[in-house]
């Protein structure tokens, strides 16, 4: 996926580290997802890692560097100069499991959402209001639809 504007560089790396001790993910669906986000965005990253956690420590990196003490879904941090797209997405995989039936989802389409929304938060994507809210929900459906992750007829328009 490189655009013209693109062409001397490199393909993105997209690393993925399954640091979860019980659960994992197909790593071919996570790249998917990506994929699908960065050629909708029409974006190309030098690197993009993710990272597939715990409860305990995802709590301990909102803490660090959020000061929040308590367990949250996804964290994104962007890595290199502002307008370079990259960086690192660590997802909460008890989160995922424990709250996926609430939205109606599999474990496995709730990781990839996750996987989205910090994809969309290293592009600039900020959920902080209602609408930043909306605009992500909106963009991570047509997403996760095209990436065969759920049913188009789920996306919202």
């Amino acid at each position: 996926m490189i655009f013209p504007e693109d062409a001397c560089k490199a393909e993105p790396r997209i690393t993925i580290d399954q640091a979860h001790s019980r659960l994992s993910v197909d790593e071919t669906l996570l790249r998917r997802v990506v994929e699908y986000v960065l050629e909708g965005e029409r974006r190309n990253p030098d690197l993009l890692g993710i990272v597939l956690i715990e409860r305990a420590a995802m709590q301990a990196l909102n803490k660090r560097w959020r000061d929040s003490d308590y367990d949250t879904d996804v964290l994104s941090f962007p890595l290199g100069p502002e307008k370079a797209i990259g960086g690192e997405i660590f997802v909460n995989l008890d989160f995922a499991y424990d709250h996926c039936t609430e939205f109606g989802a599999t474990f496995i389409q709730e990781v990839c959402r996750y996987v989205a929304h910090g994809v969309l938060h290293l592009i600039g994507y900020d959920d902080a209001t209602d609408a930043g809210r909306h605009q992500m929900q909106r963009l991570e459906d047509r997403y996760l639809a095209g990436a065969g992750i759920i049913k188009a007829a789920a996306a919202a328009p």
